[in-house]
C-alpha cells in the first residue's frame, strides 16, 4: 500500500496581480504589473522568505494570499485546496486557515478594544465555543506569546510596540491555523525587540508545526530565520532555493547585489561587494527581456529583448541568461509577455 503524499501548505501558481492606473485619452489602458507570474511552495512546519526592494510586489503577493486582494490569475492552494475569494462556507473555512501578522500592529488593532475582546472575536465569529472556553483560549493565547493573562482588560496604547506585536501574533494563532503570513513583522521594531519577536515565531513555527511565510526587504533577518528563501524582482521571482546556498552562492546580480547590501560594514572589501546601481523602474512600464537588466552589471544583448526562462536546480532554480536552462522544453516560472 502506498503511503499518502501530505500536499504543501501553501502552493502558489503563475500568480498575476496588475492594477489599473485610473486616466483619460484613447490609448491603451495601463496597469500596475504588481505580480507578473509568482509561483513558489511553503512546506508544513518551514519558514519560507519573500525578499526584494520596496515595490518589487511581495506585500501584494501576500495580501492575495490572505484574501485582502483578488488575484487575476493564476492558482494558490492550501493544505491541496484551492483557495477561493467567495463567501461560501468552503471559502471561509479555507481563508480560517491562513492569518496574517501586519508590519504595523498599532494600526492593526482595534484602539477601542480591549486585547481579550480583540482575541475574542475571531473565535466568536467561527462558533463553537461557550464564553468560558473562549476566555480559557484568550489566556491560552496570551501565555502563548509571553503576556500575562491581565493583559486581555488593556487596550493597545498601553502596550509597547514589541508587546503589541505579540498581540497581533497571539490573534493570528487564536484559530489554530496551519499558515502564517508575515508581512515585515520586526521591520518598525528596535533591534532588541525584533530579536525576541522573531524567537517567539520561530518556536511557534516548531511548537505547531506551521507553515511560515516571511516577507522582508532584510536579508540578514532572513538568513537568520528562514529555511527557503524566494527573491523577487518587479513583480518576478528570479531565484530560490534553501536559505544556506542562496546565501553562499548567489546565481543571479541581484541577488548577489541584495546578499552584498546585508554584510556588515567591511572598507576593506567595498570595492569587491556587488552593487545595485539607479533605481527600480516603474512597474507600469517594465523593462522589456529581464526587468533587472538596465541596472544589471553583467547584462548581456539578449537580456534587453528576451524574458529569461527559469533553469532548474536540484535545490531551486533562477531566472537568468547567465545560466540558461539545459532543456529548451522546460516551462519558465516566470513567463513574460
Amino acid at each position: 500500500m502506498k503511503a499518502r503524499l501530505v500536499p504543501p501548505i501553501l502552493e502558489v501558481r503563475d500568480l498575476r496581480k496588475f492594477f489599473p492606473v485610473p486616466g483619460g485619452g484613447f490609448g491603451p489602458r495601463q496597469a500596475v504589473r504588481a505580480i507578473d507570474g509568482v509561483s513558489f511552495t511553503v512546506e508544513r512546519g518551514q519558514s519560507y522568505g519573500l525578499v526584494g526592494e520596496s515595490g518589487c510586489g511581495k506585500s501584494t503577493v501576500a495580501r492575495c494570499i490572505v484574501g485582502l486582494l483578488t488575484p487575476d490569475s493564476g492558482r494558490i492552494t492550501v493544505e491541496g485546496e484551492a483557495l477561493t475569494t467567495g463567501r461560501s462556507a468552503r471559502g471561509r473555512r479555507l481563508h480560517r486557515s491562513v492569518q496574517m501578522v501586519f508590519q504595523d500592529p498599532f494600526s492593526s488593532l482595534n484602539p477601542r478594544l480591549a486585547i481579550g475582546t480583540t482575541l475574542a472575536e475571531p473565535l466568536a465569529i467561527a462558533g463553537g465555543l461557550s464564553r468560558a472556553q473562549i476566555r480559557a483560549r484568550v489566556a491560552e493565547l496570551l501565555r502563548e506569546v509571553g503576556l500575562p493573562e491581565n493583559a486581555a482588560a488593556k487596550f493597545p496604547h498601553e502596550f509597547s510596540g514589541g508587546q503589541r506585536q505579540r498581540i497581533s501574533i497571539a490573534r493570528a494563532l487564536a484559530l489554530r491555523p496551519p499558515l502564517i503570513v508575515a508581512d515585515e513583522p520586526v521591520s518598525a521594531l528596535d533591534v532588541s525587540v525584533q530579536a525576541q519577536i522573531l524567537l517567539l515565531l520561530d518556536g511557534l513555527r516548531i511548537e505547531h508545526d506551521l507553515g511560515l511565510l516571511f516577507i522582508s526587504h532584510d536579508l540578514a533577518v532572513v538568513r537568520n530565520f528562514c529555511q527557503r528563501v524566494a527573491v523577487m524582482y518587479l513583480g518576478r521571482i528570479v531565484e530560490e532555493g534553501p536559505v544556506e546556498r542562496v546565501f553562499a552562492d548567489p546565481k543571479h546580480p541581484y541577488t548577489l547585489a541584495l546578499r552584498d547590501s546585508s554584510l556588515p560594514p567591511d572598507p576593506a572589501a567595498r570595492d569587491r561587494l556587488a552593487r545595485i546601481e539607479g533605481e527600480m523602474p516603474s512597474a507600469i512600464d517594465p523593462p522589456k527581456g529581464c526587468h533587472f537588466h538596465p541596472r544589471c552589471p553583467r547584462r548581456m544583448p539578449i537580456c534587453s529583448v528576451e524574458a529569461p526562462a527559469w533553469t532548474p536546480f536540484a535545490d531551486g532554480g533562477v531566472a537568468c541568461h547567465l545560466h540558461p536552462p539545459p532543456d529548451a522544453t522546460v516551462t519558465p516560472a516566470n513567463r513574460g509577455t
